[in-house]
């Protein structure tokens, strides 16, 4: 049987992956939860690296982070003012090395009419980031406003992040586990792109608009 083809999208937009240590940082205004910094910490760099490498089995045109300014000690105001990307700490997947060498934009407050700039609707965005139930959904670019925007979105285990032990099998992670993409306000269904079947990749089919997991 002959291999199926590299799977090729428009964009991939990453929300709100600050480095692990700015992570670190603004959950801390918040509390830790169940968890230490270090588990925090460490979560994140194993995420990153896992998210990273996982975007390598694809080709994209243009790369996206839209990580938010937020309450982070790395954000630069004068950077911002003179239009100039932030840093590698606030934004490690932008300075990160990809085989497709896509087109990189960084944006600290991202719109929809940015995604516009660089994706028709109608196109194709792979999206990751976090946190799952929260900004990467609700996001002004996330999940449910690029699908009711007409974009077709696509997401994996290994793009997002929530917490670092799964609440089921009680293991470390290094993403989501599948179990969240089927408890979703979005539907998903693994991808069917060009008539081949891809069991790695999920595509959003709707929303549900009823907020039955009351994330909103």
């Amino acid at each position: 049987m002959a291999p199926k083809p590299q799977i090729h999208v428009d964009a991939v937009l990453l929300i709100d992956i600050w480095g692990p240590e700015s992570f670190v940082s603004i959950i801390s205004k918040h509390g830790f939860g169940n968890y230490t910094s270090n588990d925090w910490l460490n979560y994140q760099t194993r995420y990153q690296k896992s998210c990273h490498n996982f975007l390598n089995f694809f080709k994209f045109d243009t790369l996206i982070n839209a990580t938010y300014r937020g309450p982070t000690p790395t954000f630069s105001s004068e950077k911002c003012n003179r239009n100039e990307d932030q840093d590698e700490e606030f934004s490690p997947m932008h300075y990160k090395h990809y085989h497709c060498n896509p087109r990189r934009v960084m944006n600290v407050n991202c719109q929809i009419q940015d995604i516009c700039e660089h994706v028709k609707p109608g196109g194709t965005i792979i999206v990751g980031g976090g946190s799952w139930g929260a900004c990467v959904h609700f996001r002004p670019v996330g999940f449910n406003t690029l699908m009711n925007h007409g974009f077709r979105v696509f997401t994996a285990p290994q793009l997002c992040y929530r917490n670092p032990v799964d609440e089921i099998t009680g293991q470390k992670t290094s993403g989501i586990s599948h179990q969240d993409l089927l408890v979703d306000d979005v539907v998903w269904s693994r991808s069917v792109i060009n008539g081949y079947y891809y069991d790695m990749l999920y595509e959003g089919v709707t929303v549900h608009t009823d907020n039955i997991l009351d994330r909103k």
